[in-house]
């Protein structure tokens, strides 16, 4: 999946993508529980529809892509509830690193979801829209001060 954003990044900031459709790419990852199945969709819109189905099967080959119809999760539900993640850190900070994680952190999502009912629902969306590389600046400013503040730690 890091390799698929890295490529989508560059398609997106600035690069021929942008140039030709005039605008950075937009994608919305989302892992959708719904009448008792679990499905991953990807979904842009139509211009980068293409571009992004190469990408997927360049990484994935065995992947099977179908275009699906949208899926209205709240129709004829009584109760909805909606949530947000925000992090308290700067958003070039990583939540957890590849060393910390002990198992595969889509187990326990896909494991939620699958205790849904029939008549339960459920969208994780994660939406992306790739930014110039001016953010990295800072981000090597901090990684500098961090590695500064903890170089005296360990002498």
């Amino acid at each position: 999946m890091e390799q698929l954003l890295a490529s989508f990044h560059s398609l997106g900031s600035g690069g021929v993508f942008s140039r030709v459709f005039g605008h950075s790419a937009h994608l919305s990852l989302e892992i959708l529980s719904h009448k008792g199945e679990i499905t991953l969709r990807v979904v842009t819109s139509g211009a980068e529809r293409a571009t992004l189905e190469k990408l997927i099967v360049g990484l994935y080959p065995d992947a099977l892509i179908e275009e699906q119809p949208e899926v209205n999760i709240f129709e004829n539900r009584a109760t909805i509830r909606g949530g947000e993640i925000v992090t308290k850190k700067s958003y070039f900070e990583p939540i957890k690193s590849y060393q910390k994680l002990e198992s595969d952190p889509i187990n326990s999502v896909l494991s939620a979801l699958a205790k849904l009912g029939i008549q339960e629902s459920a969208l994780i969306q994660i939406a992306i829209c790739p930014k110039a590389d001016t953010w990295q600046s800072k981000a090597l400013k901090y990684e500098k001060k961090l590695a500064k503040s903890h170089s005296g730690a360990f002498a």
